[in-house]
């Protein structure tokens, strides 16, 4: 079983469902990362449910390190400030291009792109929430 943020019909949800399609796993969003963590935590330490495999999934929300504070085990925080943000990462990028038959795809131009669409406020607004964190 794997908990993820959000709700049954989010990004999340589907996302982890459709990364995770097999008969065997079951996603369930359950709201925020603090939600999460509870469930795995309740499920991990519960003697009721034998035989179950217990996961979680946060996104950053722009937290350092510093301030994500305890995670337990089976719960894995991304690294990025959200799920959306996985389809981003130019290593993901690069996998769909193959996928896509696109031979001459130049990572370096992906970032110079993407750099391109920020203005000095985006940037300036990413580090102050990551500072109030």
């Amino acid at each position: 079983m794997i908990f993820c943020e959000g709700e049954s019909d989010g990004l999340d949800h589907k996302f982890y469902s459709a990364w995770n399609n097999s008969n065997d796993t079951v996603v369930q969003a359950v709201g925020g990362s603090d939600l999460v963590i509870r469930c795995v935590q309740s499920l991990a330490a519960s003697s009721i449910v034998t035989n179950l495999e217990v996961g979680g999934v946060v996104d950053r929300d722009f937290r350092s390190e510093a301030n994500l504070g305890p995670i337990p085990e089976g719960v894995v925080v991304l690294g990025v400030h959200e799920v959306a943000t996985l389809i981003c990462l130019p290593e993901v990028v690069q996998q769909v291009a193959v996928h896509l038959g696109v031979e001459a795809f130049d990572i370096s131009a992906y970032w110079q792109a993407i750099a391109h669409q920020y203005s000095d406020a985006d940037r300036h607004k990413v580090a102050l929430e990551r500072w109030k964190v």
